[in-house]
């Protein structure tokens, strides 16, 4: 059975735990696309992450196909946590079963230093992936980042709550956009603090941004840094069910 994410909308309306909706339907490989599509609106199976429950209890819950993800993770600067965006975003999916993978464009190479020391998966030429992830240099004049953006299907620009942080996300946005206007854009708040006037003020300073803002965002947390050197092991329980429902409305958007 295939199984695809649903909209970003639908999510919107859930109102406890994470829920995605996958739409399922029979096998249909050897006819043409159309069909395809037709019948995989039949019918839908529901997937929830519930916070309060223990995790290893729900892993079959986001289990899924999650139909040939390019993901980019881009910034017009350093320092807003871009590669370790996704590196958490590569340990998550991969408790789920997919096939994922890292594309570093980023001449600094972090991400692929990353991955070896914990035994992630950097991509290899020629291969296919359920999930391949992009890490690109944190610049918006260099060609990597434009191929970046131009091969994602989603495109994500985290941004710390600083205004300088949020102005640099809203050009980032306009750039995306205008390079790649099939790809879904979404601003993450990222290293964000609960009760700060900086996080309680950055809703309104992404108002005039041309991208959507992710339903979900991430908090300042140590062990996001760690798993830059332990991946999924290095994350206290908080941080895991956090990066799991990060996960699933990042994988809603298609």
């Amino acid at each position: 059975m295939r199984k695809v994410w649903s909209s970003e909308p639908e999510r919107a309306r859930r109102p406890s735990g994470v829920t995605a909706t996958a739409r399922t339907g029979p096998d249909l490989s050897g006819r043409n696309s159309t069909c395809r599509k037709k019948a995989s609106r039949i019918t839908k199976k529901k997937l929830v992450f519930w916070p309060d429950k223990p995790i290893d209890s729900q892993r079959d819950n986001l289990i899924v196909y999650y139909a040939d993800m390019q993901i980019a993770v881009i910034a017009k600067k350093g320092g807003v946590g871009k590669t370790t965006l996704c590196i958490l975003l590569h340990e998550a999916i991969r408790q789920t079963g997919q096939r994922v993978a890292v594309r570093d464009f980023d001449a600094q190479g972090s991400a692929t230093k990353a991955l070896k020391r914990f035994g992630g998966t950097a991509e290899i030429p020629g291969e296919k992936y359920d999930v391949l992830l992009i890490d690109s240099p944190p610049s918006l004049t260099m060609s990597a980042t434009a191929a970046a953006v131009s091969a994602a299907n989603i495109i994500l620009i985290p941004t710390s709550p600083s205004p300088a942080d949020v102005w640099e996300a809203g050009e980032t946005a306009a750039f995306a956009q205008g390079k790649n206007g099939n790809a879904i854009v979404r601003i993450v708040l990222n290293r964000t603090r609960t009760g700060t006037l900086l996080t309680e003020a950055a809703p309104a300073s992404l108002k005039d941004v041309s991208a959507a803002v992710l339903t979900a965002s991430i908090t300042d947390r140590q062990s996001y840094q760690h798993a830059l050197l332990g991946g999924w092991s290095a994350l206290d329980a908080k941080a895991k069910i956090e990066m799991f429902q990060f996960t699933v409305a990042v994988t809603s958007l298609r």
